[in-house]
């Protein structure tokens, strides 16, 4: 495995980044994702990521492939080992354009992947394809089906997805988001349907009990006599009723 690192990394590795070369060391590398050795698995996600940075127009037309064996990575090993899937993954998204065969992959492993986790890292995907310029679909079907997964860490990325989505695509956003149950709507939004530019709820409450604190500093009487007060006086108060 350090070998071929080093033999696509020198200048005779350029020969590999040919489309049949590179079809064979895909298969090779892949087939290294499903050894029981971890160190093992280790290396071969570093030098999947590494063939397509170095080589992505000849890796490209596998990308699909690649990182839906990444995806078994990190849904039947352990962590140390998901961590470099995971990696992998990230890595390979960086070096491909976003409109290839992974982006496929991942939509489609959120909308119907069997595994909770493979689902929670595929969401967490698309907010990387979606800074890296991918087309609003099948992103947008696929964040419609994850905003009502059944997993909650699932439909949190996949909200925090859609808002990166809106910003990028405001009108197809309109279109996923008058499809969504009025449940989901109110946890993407807050409360009822706005559009980008509205102000987060939380930020509404607290903008709320300042001004309640500043209302209540502003009616501290400027007198301890209620009888001098004018806030406090009868009188005063009558008057300004009856005008």
């Amino acid at each position: 495995m350090k070998r071929l690192t080093t033999v696509l990394t020198s200048e005779s590795g350029k020969r590999a980044f040919q489309v049949h070369h590179a079809k064979a060391i895909k298969e090779g590398l892949v087939l290294q994702l499903t050894d029981l050795r971890s160190s093992l698995v280790k290396e071969a996600c570093d030098s999947i990521a590494l063939a397509l940075e170095l080589g992505t127009e000849a890796f490209e037309p596998f990308s699909g492939f690649i990182v839906s064996a990444g995806l078994n990575v990190i849904i039947k090993t352990t962590k140390v080992v998901r961590d470099a899937g995971d990696m992998m993954i990230r890595r390979i998204i960086r070096a491909v354009q976003p409109d290839k065969s992974h982006l496929d992959t991942i939509c489609r492993a959120v909308s119907t992947g069997a595994h909770p986790v493979e689902r929670e890292f595929c969401a967490k995907y698309i907010s990387k394809l979606i800074s890296r310029g991918a087309p609003p679909e099948p992103i947008g079907s696929s964040l419609l089906a994850g905003i009502t997964d059944s997993a909650e860490r699932v439909r949190k990325e996949c909200r925090s997805a859609f808002i990166e989505y809106e910003r990028k695509w405001p009108q197809a956003a309109e279109t996923i988001f008058n499809r969504m149950d009025a449940t989901s709507q109110r946890k993407v939004r807050g409360v009822g349907k706005t559009n980008v530019s509205r102000v987060p709820i939380a930020e509404l409450r607290r903008n709320a009990a300042l001004q309640r604190k500043m209302t209540a500093k502003s009616n501290v009487p400027m007198s301890s006599n209620p009888q001098t007060n004018d806030e406090n006086n009868p009188a005063i108060i009558n008057s300004l009723i009856i005008q």
